[in-house]
C-alpha cells in the first residue's frame, strides 16, 4: 500500500468533496443551462400527466416527508412523441387529481427529448437570474470545505517545497 502525502490526501480529498457537491447540486437543483434554453427557445404544447409516483419517507424527528413526480406524454410539432418523467417535487401529491390530466409542456424543438411541464421551471430571464444566483450560491455552500481542503493541500505542497529549499540551502 502506497501512502499519499498530506498534501495529496487534502487536495485528492477536496476534490472529491466538490465532485460530489456539484453531482448534488445538478441532480438536486436541475441543469440552470437547460432552463436557460427552455426559457428562450421552448415550444410549447398539449400534454398529459398519465402516472403519478409519491414517497413518503419518516423524517428525523417523525414527521413524513413526501416527494413525488408525474409521468407526462407530449408530440412535438413535427409529430414526435415522448414520455418523460418530471424530476422529483417535495410534497404530497393532490388526492383529487384523476388521470389523465391536460397539462402544456414545453419542450427544445433542436432536441425534444429535453422538455418539463409549463410552470415547473424559469418562465423569464429575470427569473432564470434569480434562480441560478441562488442554486450558485447553494452550490458554493455546499462546496467550500472541499476547496478549503484543495486549498490547504496546495499551501501544503507549497510549504513542503519551501522548507526543502530551505533544508538544501543549509547544506
Amino acid at each position: 500500500m502506497v501512502l499519499l502525502p498530506s498534501s495529496a490526501k487534502y487536495i485528492s480529498g477536496g476534490l472529491i468533496a466538490v465532485s460530489f457537491a456539484f453531482v448534488f447540486w445538478l441532480n438536486g437543483l436541475g441543469n440552470p443551462l437547460r432552463d436557460l434554453a427552455l426559457v428562450r427557445r421552448g415550444h410549447t404544447v398539449q400534454g398529459k400527466i398519465i402516472d403519478t409516483s409519491e414517497d413518503i419517507d419518516s423524517g428525523d424527528y417523525g414527521q413524513d416527508a413526501s416527494s413525488h413526480n408525474e409521468t407526462y406524454v407530449y408530440e412535438t410539432s413535427t409529430g414526435q412523441r415522448f414520455i418523460q418523467t418530471s424530476p422529483s417535487s417535495s410534497g404530497r401529491l393532490r388526492e383529487d387529481i384523476h388521470l389523465p390530466v391536460s397539462v402544456e409542456v414545453e419542450y427544445l424543438p433542436e432536441n425534444p427529448s429535453i422538455s418539463r411541464i409549463k410552470g415547473t421551471g424559469s418562465e423569464t430571464i429575470p427569473e432564470w437570474i434569480g434562480r441560478t444566483l441562488l442554486s450558485l450560491s447553494l452550490f458554493a455552500l455546499f462546496a467550500s470545505p472541499g476547496v478549503l481542503l484543495v486549498t490547504q493541500g496546495i499551501k501544503r505542497t507549497s510549504l513542503v517545497k519551501h522548507l526543502k529549499r530551505i533544508h538544501h540551502e543549509k547544506l
